[in-house]
């Protein structure tokens, strides 16, 4: 047993040493991506520190202007954890029929898609993540008590898994597409305006805010961003929501995987 477990540690200790060579070696490709992913963001701090200046008011909901870009900078930390190349790793292999040669590799083929998608989220947070936590901690005097910082971790956790199983949906629809991009951007911009990418939920009305907080999509954003920034109420209940969405999602997963693979091994890929 114990060998059989020095296997699979030396394994996927393997496929991450590859997955850390392939973000490191293409560098100019690596800082356009970070600029990209924080651009988003930074360019809604200055949208809604216009709103704020024009309009001559303290605060906006429970967000002042200090409370907003605290707010926005915090969603560049999380959106590198999210929106991975998975749908597009997974497009190529059908597409080129790779599917059948994953398969002798001695790691199932969603277990390796899976695992080297969140060995790539790994890197970006280490390289990335943890130096923006802490600047973003600092400049904006973020008090995190050992509380707030479990429930930020664990409402970080359900959002990424969400975004990642969402990933791997995609994934599986473009065996049966031929161009998943129009699906990815959908998918993108829909979860950053459901989730609170773009407007916080709670600046919502309350008809449209009862949807949004029953929909998987706050837990990408304005529920992970209120427990580490500590403004915006977020029930207990939240989170049964999103282990219930994590649940549906598996499920989902596996009927379309089940599809996407029958139907991409018999016409020999």
């Amino acid at each position: 047993m114990q060998y059989s477990l020095r296997r699979g540690v030396l394994k996927y200790l393997a496929l991450f040493k590859l997955d850390f060579k392939n973000e490191a070696s293409y560098r100019l490709d690596l800082t356009l991506s970070i600029v990209t992913k924080i651009a988003g963001p930074l360019v809604m701090v200055f949208v809604w520190s216009v709103v704020f200046l024009s309009s001559h008011v303290s605060s906006i909901g429970a967000y002042s202007l200090d409370g907003m870009i605290a707010y926005f900078f915090s969603i560049s930390l999380v959106e590198l954890m999210l929106y991975t190349n998975l749908p597009y790793i997974m497009e190529f292999d059908f597409k080129r029929g790779r599917i059948a040669a994953n398969l002798t590799m001695p790691m199932s083929y969603i277990g390796l898609r899976i695992v080297s998608a969140l060995f790539s989220t790994l890197i970006w947070v280490v390289l990335v993540g943890l130096p923006l936590f802490v600047i973003i901690v600092f400049a904006f005097h973020i008090t995190l008590t050992l509380q707030r910082l479990a429930l930020f971790a664990a409402s970080m956790l359900i959002g990424l898994l969400i975004s990642l199983l969402l990933d791997f949906i995609i994934g599986c629809m473009s065996v049966f597409t031929n161009d998943i991009n129009g699906i990815t951007a959908f998918y993108e911009i829909g979860s950053g305006l459901l989730g609170g990418a773009i407007i916080p939920l709670s600046l919502f009305p309350q008809y449209l805010g009862k949807i949004m907080y029953v929909l998987p999509f706050q837990f990408m954003f304005y529920v992970p961003i209120s427990e580490f920034t500590g403004v915006g109420a977020v029930g207990v209940q939240s989170f049964w929501i999103g282990i219930a969405w994590l649940a549906a999602f598996v499920a989902i997963g596996y009927v379309l995987w089940k599809f996407a693979f029958k139907r991409a091994t018999s016409v020999g890929g």
